[in-house]
């Protein structure tokens, strides 16, 4: 059999949408280049789609047109997350928890590793820092200390608004998302440490806040830009 013919009869196996590396294809170590080649002309034909190095797609077919049609940017997603062991965050996340109605056309996935940013041509994606590793029940709580993280940079909403959101939304957790939400927030930067302390304190969570409190440094200053009208507590986490 052609190299060629067992490169088609392979990826005829994975399921439509799948996405797959060239290392996932079974050949000798001799037809290398033979593989390389095939999937190429494979690319040009339309057969396959390339995302980026070394990494393809098997392509739904428009029965309109008889053209591929570009792979569900969620299928995307939940793959990077999934190979790279990180989650959604960034402009996107936050929009759909309600911080901005911006939209971004990078996809953000934080993860503890770093990796390139990838770019193809209908999606491009970044990989930023994870700071806990995110969980099927932790990665909503990731997600909120990614908006305390980066409060200063969230695309058309003040910090002021961010912060009030932010007490609503830990308003309403569990005692036992409390506890992890403090948990997971011990191994992000002091900053964030700082401002959850706040919150918390805030909302008279006293003995969790109290904890992170003892975690900051006491000569440490946080300039957030946070007014102390909407967040009186600051001033107890040495936030200016």
């Amino acid at each position: 059999m052609s190299v060629r013919n067992n490169t088609v009869r392979q990826i005829d196996d994975f399921d439509t949408e799948q996405i797959f590396t060239i290392e996932q294809l079974k050949y000798s170590k001799k037809d290398a280049f033979s593989v390389a080649n095939a999937l190429s002309v494979l690319r040009k034909e339309g057969y396959v789609k390339r995302l980026a190095r070394r990494l393809y797609y098997k392509p739904r077919i428009s029965s309109v047109t008889g053209n591929p049609i570009p792979l569900n940017t969620g299928k995307l997603v939940d793959y990077f997350a999934t190979v790279a062991n990180g989650y959604l965050t960034g402009t996107d996340v936050y929009r759909q928890m309600g911080f901005t109605t911006q939209m971004d056309f990078v996809y953000t996935i934080a993860t503890p590793e770093k990796r390139k940013k990838l770019a193809s041509e209908n999606f491009q994606m970044k990989f930023v820092k994870a700071y806990c590793k995110p969980t099927e029940n932790n990665v909503h709580l990731l997600c909120i200390l990614d908006v305390i993280l980066n409060l200063k940079n969230i695309p058309d909403c003040p910090v002021d608004d961010a912060i009030e959101k932010l007490l609503v939304k830990i308003s309403k957790l569990s005692e036992p998302e409390i506890l992890e939400l403090v948990k997971c927030v011990q191994k992000y930067p002091p900053r964030a440490r700082a401002v959850t302390g706040a919150l918390l304190e805030h909302l008279q969570l006293h003995e969790v806040a109290n904890r992170l409190k003892k975690n900051i440094n006491p000569f440490s200053k946080f300039d957030v830009q946070i007014s102390e009208s909407v967040l009186p507590t600051k001033h107890q986490f040495n936030i200016v």
